[in-house]
């Protein structure tokens, strides 16, 4: 395997700017012709919450000018919310420099190397162990986009061992997916949702925690039934 880090082609950034660019357009669409409706909201023990039974439209709401839908990735850097997009953005990459760095140096080939020799005969406990820890990258600190330069990685050991590509990307960016859905810690869904909600930050956790195992323990039994069939 070699050590190129991986690439992304014009046309792939292309296609990707030009999905996003749809998407900022339709929201655009949708906030100018979907009627406005709110809560009535109370501060109780210090927290504000929601008054049951007070969802109403609200007719005096200002809407956006249709303008300012493709200025919002760059207005949002100069709103109040400015230092934890930032944060978010940073954090990002920070990890994805790291994991590149890794790659380019030959550290990543020479660890799938290893890992592979040792768990030769236990492979599918190997399989169990890369689809938590993605699952985990995942649920804990955010990692999704991130994950795509490992993917190489776990399809090389994947074939290395006997499968195909799909037990591989299925092991890292499929379980990556499932851990961002079924977050613990991620910073990018629950904190920020929760601090939207006036919850307590990562409150719930054990039926978070709940949710994550029973989606890992069906993320793992499809790949290895899956891989058996190979």
């Amino acid at each position: 395997m070699g050590n190129d880090t991986l690439k992304i082609s014009r046309k792939t950034f292309l296609t990707s700017l030009l999905i996003l660019l749809a998407l900022m357009l339709l929201a655009g669409i949708l906030t100018r012709t979907i009627p406005q409706w709110s809560f009535d909201r109370v501060t109780e023990a210090g927290r504000e919450v929601v008054v049951a039974g007070s969802y109403r439209e609200n007719p005096e709401a200002e809407t956006m000018a249709f303008g300012k839908v493709f200025a919002a990735p760059v207005m949002v850097l100069f709103s109040e919310d400015a230092v934890t997009v930032i944060g978010i953005i940073l954090f990002l990459i920070l990890i994805s420099g790291a994991i590149g760095c890794l790659q380019s140096s030959g550290v990543m080939a020479y660890a799938v190397e290893k890992v592979e020799r040792r768990y030769r005969g236990r492979k599918y406990r190997l399989l169990w162990i890369v689809t938590g820890l993605f699952m985990l990258f995942g649920s804990a600190i955010g990692c999704f986009e991130e994950c795509a330069a490992l993917v190489p990685m776990a399809v090389a050991l994947s074939v290395g061992l006997g499968w195909d590509s799909l037990v591989g990307l299925g092991m890292s960016l499929f379980a990556a997916g499932f851990g961002f859905s079924a977050a613990m810690f991620n910073p990018f869904t629950l904190g920020v949702a929760q601090e939207m909600a006036s919850l307590p930050l990562y409150s719930g956790f054990w039926f978070h925690a709940l949710v994550f195992v029973v989606i890992y323990l069906l993320l793992g039994s499809y790949l290895s039934r899956y891989a058996r069939r190979i």
